[in-house]
């Protein structure tokens, strides 16, 4: 015991020098640490936002819950979206429009030729000559850009502007 007593008072300084040099080490690493503390504090209460001093078991429980909802809900949104973009190809979509003299003794473009067609290419080309006794409207089928019946050029043409819409 008188040894390491002899060994401590020689080496006072040098034992002084080292616990100081050690604290320092120490004060670092605290600081270190408390920095860490804080950005996981951070995180936590980020987690935990408005579930009023809930465990992190019933944090993680309750987003797991809201998670498997939204993902019912997406699936009923994507299986809702498939049905109408099934029932989109139907429905009018693509549209053409001419107006035009029939004939050569009646002006102001008063006879027309209109193209509708669905999402498919599908529709009907509807056609109004209008004359100064009489106005005839008739309509013309179209099934895949195809035309059932001939057209005139005003129905090739509505059609083309129809199907480039």
């Amino acid at each position: 015991m008188n040894h390491i007593m002899n060994l401590i008072e020689l080496n006072t300084e040098s034992l002084i020098l080292g616990l100081i040099l050690l604290n320092i080490i120490m004060f670092i690493f605290i600081l270190v640490q408390r920095k860490g503390i804080e950005k996981l504090n951070k995180r936590y209460d980020k987690l935990s936002d408005g579930l009023d001093n809930k465990s992190l078991e019933e944090i993680v429980s309750k987003y797991y819950e809201h998670i498997k909802f939204l993902l019912e809900e997406n699936n009923e949104n994507k299986e809702k979206l498939e049905e109408l973009s099934t029932i989109m190809k139907t429905c009018v979509q693509k549209v053409g429009i001419i107006q035009y003299n029939a004939y050569e003794d009646v002006g102001g473009n008063l006879s027309f030729s209109m193209a509708l067609l669905d999402g498919n290419y599908d529709g009907i080309i509807f056609t109004s000559l209008y004359g100064r006794h009489n106005t005839v409207t008739y309509g013309k089928k179209i099934v895949n850009k195809e035309p059932q019946t001939s057209l005139s050029d005003e129905e090739r043409k509505v059609l083309e502007i129809a199907i480039n819409y």
